[in-house]
């Protein structure tokens, strides 16, 4: 197999209430190589680990978890149906789909690309019930006097003698859902530094070390690739779940099993993490504080239901 060329990727953007997926997909983000290196952290003992299934990072005490986004989206999904009824509209949201069963089920499952050995004999590099398939489109959202009173475009201040919210039912239920929630902490701070942090970690001396050996075992194992970043984002592979997908896939797991890939490069992107938090704390718990009210907020909403 031939050396993949390295260049960045482009990251799916999906809206954030309804699929947090590329959130957990961070990998996929190319190296900002315009960025100035910055000092390597201190990384304490550094443990063994085969898989990214329930690892945690320091930032993830700032950033809402796949069940607190599901209850978000839930919540405003009920908020948007009740103002939507305000207006005599029926309003068909698409319904938020359970948990259990849509492939990764937490934010760092894939951060490193695939893991699980298993996993990879049956889907590659994709995400399991990965599908690029967007929802089907609802005949209302083709419908102006619905559109218009859902987003507060293109048709008036009113409706049916009822003044239409800034911003429609959708600014509606959001301002509703950051209700006691500080303004100055309403902006999310979080994920940004986890992107810049996963960035400074892969190019940190000490990743780039196992990568080699990752390198070199997967060499041996007939395919040539400089870093574990590379086949994922290589257009020959990805063109289809092919065997050779697969193959490379699972050999791509056993040899970060075999050098502790993911051990080292979870607890090196832990330090750059923790000196992020120490730099940006006040910031940082203030969206804390914001994020708590959130979901306070959204409890409430769905418990009322």
């Amino acid at each position: 197999m031939r050396h993949a060329a390295r260049r960045p990727l482009r990251r799916r953007h999906r809206h954030r209430m309804v699929s947090v997926t590329v959130a957990v997909l961070m990998a996929g983000c190319g190296l900002q190589e315009t960025d100035l290196p910055v000092p390597e952290p201190t990384v304490g003992s550094i443990g063994t680990l085969v898989h990214t299934k329930g690892l945690l990072l320091p930032l993830d005490a700032y950033i809402f978890s796949f069940k607190e986004y599901r209850l978000l989206g839930e919540a405003q999904r009920l908020l948007l149906r009740r103002c939507m009824q305000r207006f005599g509209i029926s309003y068909q949201t698409p319904a938020t789909p359970p948990l259990a069963g849509i492939g990764v089920q937490t934010r760092n499952e894939r951060r490193y690309l695939v893991t699980d050995t298993a996993e990879a004999g049956r889907y590659g590099y994709r995400v399991p019930t990965f599908s690029d398939r967007e929802p089907p489109r609802s005949p209302q959202d083709d419908d102006p006097r619905v559109v218009a009173v859902l987003t507060g475009e293109g048709g008036g201040t009113s409706h049916n003698t009822s003044l239409v919210p800034s911003g429609g039912c959708v600014g509606e239920s959001q301002r509703l859902l950051r209700r006691g929630a500080s303004d100055s902490a309403s902006e999310d701070i979080a994920e940004p530094m986890a992107m810049r942090s996963w960035e400074q970690s892969a190019r940190d001396s000490r990743v780039q070390e196992v990568f080699a050996r990752w390198s070199e075992c997967m060499e041996r194992a007939g395919f040539r690739y400089g870093t574990p970043l590379e086949p994922a984002r290589d257009p020959q592979l990805q063109r289809s779940l092919s065997p050779a997908q697969i193959n490379t896939a699972v050999a791509d797991t056993i040899c970060k099993k075999r050098h502790n890939v993911i051990g080292v490069w979870a607890a090196v992107e832990a330090a750059y993490q923790q000196r992020l938090i120490e730099a940006n704390k006040p910031a940082l718990e203030a969206l804390r504080a914001a994020n708590a009210a959130r979901l306070r907020t959204a409890s409430a909403v769905v418990g009322h239901e």
